[in-house]
């Protein structure tokens, strides 16, 4: 079930109890309303369950509507989404907090070096539309040559690598995150990848919606190379041969369904252990040393 939203309950009314206060006999007597002071009585937590139930709908017929009916009516999907849930709104709101991160640090940046001078400087430089016309795709110029020269394995392996540190994940992919079995200690996580399209099957079905997802996907691939400069001939027969090697390497990658077992999905090793049994061409140690990852002893 989702987490959903909390929303505010009326507080609890307070008592209050009067007090009178007589005088001497002598006197006529004095009487006064006197409200003793109390305690504020602490308001209740909604509960976020019963909050966003459906009433209208029978749990035993549909328990998600049930469940989360509320919410959802309360939260259609916007215009702009195809989809819409409570992890999107939280995602949006980091967002807003980040952006005024950034743009605050942009605004004052403090003292040279310190953080919010390089959030500022990195903000300003991400948003500037009219340097980023003016440099085009030269700041990726030593990247594309390198690409352009590779021969080989090993030339080819090198520009992949390179290009890792624009966060751009070729042939498989590559970070670093919590061990599955060892939530303590972070890991080097390796995965298949290097298909531009949602999983190895778009690259063979032969349902209607997937061959034009295909097709699109490479007319893409043909306005991605003419944005780098080719011509129509030349991004189209690029386009054919990335498509080529894409599906080459569908060929050999995992179904989606034997991806699902957690089980098979861990194969833990050492950084020498991984080359020496699957891919003696890469030394993972030292490539792993050139993207900054020092594995542990």
């Amino acid at each position: 079930m989702k987490p959903l939203p909390i929303l505010a309950r009326p507080a609890l009314a307070v008592a209050i109890a009067f007090a009178v206060t007589l005088s001497g006999c002598d006197r006529a007597p004095d009487q006064s309303a006197k409200a003793p002071s109390a305690a504020a009585t602490p308001t209740a937590k909604p509960d976020p369950v019963a909050t966003n139930i459906d009433t209208s709908v029978n749990p035993g017929d549909d328990f998600f509507q049930f469940a989360n009916g509320a919410w959802l009516k309360a939260h259609p999907i916007p215009s702009t989404e195809a989809s819409w849930g409570i992890g999107m709104v939280v995602r949006d709101e980091l967002y807003d907090k980040l952006r005024k991160i950034s743009e605050d640090a942009a605004k004052s940046p403090g003292t040279a070096g310190s953080d919010e001078q390089k959030i500022g400087d990195f903000w300003s430089a991400a948003v500037d539309e009219q340097l980023a016309e003016k440099q085009g795709i030269a700041p990726l110029k030593p990247y594309l040559d390198k690409i352009a020269a590779a021969n080989d394995l090993q030339s080819i392996l090198d520009a992949a690598f390179d290009v890792r540190r624009l966060n751009v994940d070729v042939f498989y992919d590559f970070g670093v995150t919590q061990d599955e079995r060892a939530s303590d200690v972070m890991a080097v996580r390796l995965d298949q990848g290097g298909l531009g399209l949602a999983d190895r099957d778009y690259y063979f079905k032969t349902e209607e919606g997937i061959v034009k997802v295909r097709a699109a996907y490479v007319t893409h691939l043909q306005h991605v190379f003419k944005l780098l400069g080719a011509d129509d001939a030349s991004a189209a027969a690029s386009a054919k041969q990335v498509m080529d090697f894409e599906t080459a390497l569908a060929k050999v990658s995992r179904e989606l369904a034997d991806r699902r077992d957690p089980i098979k999905n861990y194969n833990k090793m050492a950084p020498a252990d991984l080359t020496q049994k699957y891919t003696p061409s890469i030394e993972w140690t030292k490539r792993l040393g050139g993207c900054d990852v020092q594995p542990s002893s």
